[in-house]
């Protein structure tokens, strides 16, 4: 089994780029409706549009309310983790009492009692993705910039073989970020 691979920190992604694409989309669709008199084309097209538009626009909005509720609950990140034995126990030991309040916490394990509308869920849906590792994560706040996305699964893996290295790399500079928010 080849070991994983831990990559560094990435911005969460708030852009309308989709939606700049989604536009043009819809445009060269209509566009070549029209221009071949297959006019039924506009229908599927928009259709497709709208349905892109509506999944693009619940997650950015998720992304914008969770971050929001952060920034007014003066919190500097939100933690998703689980009940996972390879870093349940080390989070809870050394991550919990160290953010104390200063971070929100969701436990992925527990998932079936959170509440749709909660702006913590609905952010961590909006950033999650499940075909990679979705937690832990932790998504750290910055002045005036996007949200930092730390994706720990990899280095507790590592770390599980016997390299802490990458683990407390990354766990420096989470602990830099949201001790100076």
């Amino acid at each position: 089994m080849p070991l994983p691979e831990v990559h560094p920190p990435e911005e969460v992604t708030d852009d309308l780029g989709c939606f700049v694409f989604m536009a043009i989309f819809a445009v060269f669709g209509t566009i070549v409706a029209f221009a071949t008199e297959v006019m039924w084309l506009i229908v599927p097209v928009v259709l497709i549009t709208m349905a892109l538009a509506l999944f693009i626009a619940k997650q950015k909005i998720g992304i914008h309310l969770g971050v929001r509720h952060l920034q007014e609950s003066e919190q500097a990140g939100l933690l998703i983790y689980s009940d996972s034995p390879l870093w349940k126990a080390h989070i809870e030991r050394e991550w919990l009492p160290r953010f104390g309040p200063r971070v929100a916490v969701l436990n992925w394990s527990e998932r079936r009692d959170w509440d749709p509308t909660d702006p913590l869920v609905q952010l961590f849906k909006g950033v999650a993705d499940p075909e990679r590792e979705f937690t832990p994560i932790v998504i750290a706040l910055r002045k005036e910039r996007r949200p930092l996305l730390f994706r720990f699964d990899p280095a507790f893996r590592l770390a599980k073989f016997g390299d802490r290295e990458a683990l407390e790399t990354m766990e420096r500079r989470m602990f830099g970020m949201v001790e100076l928010s």
